[in-house]
């Protein structure tokens, strides 16, 4: 009985990763059985990120009525549109710096849209908060080089979560000087609910579409309000609790290319999952998954060399996380020979 020792350290993707015994081949006679020993991780697994795809949030911005907040970003000078017409924006507010990651689309008249694409990251509600308050410069002290957000009951646009439930609510100030609207909205082409942000925000459904005449060119574009204005609650308050783990309620340890008899998840069916976990420790803190007992597979890849072990971690339904994962972490398996 020996054991394998893995770690991800040099490698730019610690939850897909190659261990390569090319100068030493692992082999593996009849009757051999593995098993997973012990893992040190970090819970460093991004939520939002470009990898899932929920990294792009868009804000209606309202200024039919009294125009917009003199701090909102305006549309770069020369700039060129992207795929969705929409133009990178700029800050004019002195000393304030400009992000290269948000966009805007000026549709109807005294409409504009804006489109923020966030870094990837592992985000709380109120992260997400303060990233698009950044942004938007419309609740930022931009007097101050420190750029704080404004106290809550100065705030024009605010995402905040029940503390018991974490519904998500959208705070909107209908009662500061230029009285503008915002919401979170969607558009209704190429938009998938169960991998973008709205899944994130607790969002499920939405009804209320929102046309509006595109550069009054009489072209309607369609977008989804964040929620159903047809309901009693108009607050903006999302019907589910958030899912800021993107549905993940487990995680699994794989290691493909038919090399033991192992578990199945729920939607590839293969049968390459070395070991199942559940997540217990807080963003950011370390995590020791060890089982009370080792539990032995048969090795299937045997009586031949064996170069390289090629290791997913994925959730319980086969989604891959790859590059989510951050931080590196370290594995060691124990293998059982025939004589052991």
């Amino acid at each position: 009985m020996y054991n394998l020792y893995i770690n991800t350290t040099g490698s730019s993707n610690k939850g897909s990763f190659k261990i390569d015994y090319r100068n030493k081949p692992l082999f593996f006679e009849e009757g051999t059985k593995i098993a997973f020993n012990n893992m040190l991780m970090y819970n460093s697994i991004n939520n939002i990120s470009s990898n899932l795809g929920n990294n792009v949030i868009y804000i209606l911005a309202d200024g039919t009525t009294g125009g917009f907040d003199g701090n909102l970003p305006i549309k770069k000078t020369g700039s060129t549109a992207d795929s969705e017409n929409f133009f990178p924006c700029v800050h004019l507010t002195k000393d304030y710096p400009s992000f290269n990651d948000i966009f805007i689309r000026e549709i109807a008249s005294g409409y504009r849209i804006y489109k923020i694409v966030l870094p990837d990251g592992q985000y709380s509600i109120n992260a997400l908060d303060e990233e698009i308050a950044l942004r938007l410069a419309i609740d930022i002290d931009t007097t101050s080089r420190l750029h704080n957000i404004k106290d809550d009951t100065q705030r024009q646009f605010m995402i905040t979560a029940e503390a018991t439930y974490g519904k998500v609510r959208f705070m909107i100030d209908n009662n500061s000087i230029y009285k503008p609207k915002y919401d979170i909205v969607f558009p209704k082409t190429n938009f998938n609910m169960n991998t973008s942000i709205a899944k994130f925000l607790g969002i499920h459904t939405m009804t209320a579409e929102q046309g509006f005449d595109t550069n009054n060119t009489n072209v309607n574009d369609k977008f989804w309000y964040s929620f159903n204005k047809s309901s009693p609650d108009t607050s903006g308050l999302a019907l589910q609790k958030a899912d800021v783990n993107n549905g993940i309620t487990s995680l699994n340890i794989r290691i493909r290319g038919g090399l033991f008899n192992g578990g199945y998840d729920a939607l590839s069916h293969e049968s390459d999952t070395l070991h199942s976990f559940n997540i217990t420790a807080s963003p950011g803190y370390p995590q020791d998954i060890s089982p009370n007992n080792l539990v032995f597979l048969d090795v299937l890849a045997v009586n031949r060399p064996i170069n390289y072990l090629d290791f997913r971690i994925t959730d319980q339904n086969g989604r891959e996380i790859g590059e989510d994962i951050t931080e590196d972490l370290s594995m060691v398996i124990t293998i059982r020979e025939p004589t052991d």
